[in-house]
């Protein structure tokens, strides 16, 4: 096995609460630091009598400083949902954001990058003004004013990201059109639209292989990978198959099926919770894992992927895509790996 390779598994396999024999820590650490995943292994390796004393205490300390970091993002969080609460705006908690305000034990070595909250679009102008009374400004971002709109505050440690669409190659899901999916709750005294967990894991799917484009260029999300490993792990989980009304037909469901069978080649899911996959999806699955250290390879793949299962040249609704937009979404195709992703 490459030592790329051997280092990816064996880091799965700590995550998976097994610690493989002569396991290269310096290696390991390295790849776990670099996807983001480094607090997740905290609890699991304070069980293991395998694992060097000086690796424990240093994934411990940044287990410490997570913890630490969210407290912060999930009282700016408190701040930001009670704001818009005072202005009759109820938000839908969206990735990183669900997980902070669910205080799940299971999301607790979840580090979060910043606070994602989709509001209607008829809202945005209030919105805004509401939380630039508390210090938030807009940052220049790539962010189309109708997806919606980048904010930040020096005394933060991450950015709020408000969005009117969630954007998918395939189609825009609007507050709108996800509402009756979210049940609502009260979060520290304010109204929030907490996701269904199987749109929760749908929008964390369609962000990574559709938008970042990961089914087409072979890349790993492994911090993704692990919120999905957690949801299903949850005994009120969610069930694999409900999340096939949220994807169209086609290339989107085939995305949706290569990253489930991803996610069970790595990772021990509940065999009740488990997703049938067809071929194109078990061949995307070998591909990513023989992409490993062979970097090189990941543009001539793509080229293939795109011939052989062609991104939908038209939205969800019969509007067909800009040449503009589709041409910008095949030049992101062959851009540079970002460093997070396997």
């Amino acid at each position: 096995m490459r030592p790329d390779h051997a280092t990816f598994f064996a880091l799965c396999s700590a995550l998976d609460g097994n610690i493989l024999p002569g396991t290269d820590w310096e290696k390991t650490l390295a790849l776990a630091n670099r996807t983001l995943v480094t607090p997740a292994l905290a609890d699991i390796m304070d069980q293991s009598d395998e694992v060097p004393v000086e690796v424990k205490e240093f994934v411990t300390l940044i287990a410490e400083r997570t913890h630490l970091r969210n407290t912060m993002m999930r009282q700016q969080l408190v701040e930001a949902v009670k704001t818009l609460s005072d202005c009759g705006i109820v938000p839908i908690l969206i990735k990183g954001a669900s997980f902070l305000a669910s205080g799940h034990s299971a999301h607790a070595g979840r580090l979060c990058a910043d606070i994602d909250l989709l509001l209607l679009h008829d809202s945005a102008n209030a919105a805004i003004e509401a939380l630039g009374r508390i210090g938030f400004t807009e940052y220049p971002s790539s962010t189309l004013p109708t997806h919606g709109i980048n904010l930040q505050r020096h005394r933060d440690v991450g950015g709020l990201d408000i969005h009117y669409r969630l954007r998918t190659f395939q189609g825009e899901r609007t507050y709108e059109d996800i509402q009756a999916l979210c049940r609502e709750s009260d979060f520290e005294g304010a109204s929030v639209l907490v996701p269904s967990p199987e749109l929760q894991a749908a929008i964390l799917i369609a962000h990574d292989q559709l938008q970042e484009r990961d089914y087409w260029r072979g890349l790993i999300d492994l911090r993704h990978l692990v919120d999905l490993r957690n949801m299903f792990a949850d005994a009120d989980g969610l069930v694999s198959e409900n999340m096939l009304p949220l994807f169209h037909p086609g290339v989107a469901r085939r995305a949706l099926s290569t990253q489930m069978l991803t996610l069970q080649h790595l990772f021990d899911i509940p065999s009740q919770r488990r997703f049938s996959a067809g071929p194109m999806a078990r061949l995307q699955v070998k591909r990513r894992f023989w992409q490993i250290g062979r970097e090189w390879t990941m543009y001539a793949f793509t080229v293939v992927s795109l011939l052989f299962d062609m991104p939908a040249a038209k939205m969800v609704g019969g509007n067909t895509v800009g040449w503009r937009r589709r041409a910008q979404f095949f030049r992101r195709m062959f851009a540079i790996k970002k460093t997070t992703k396997v």
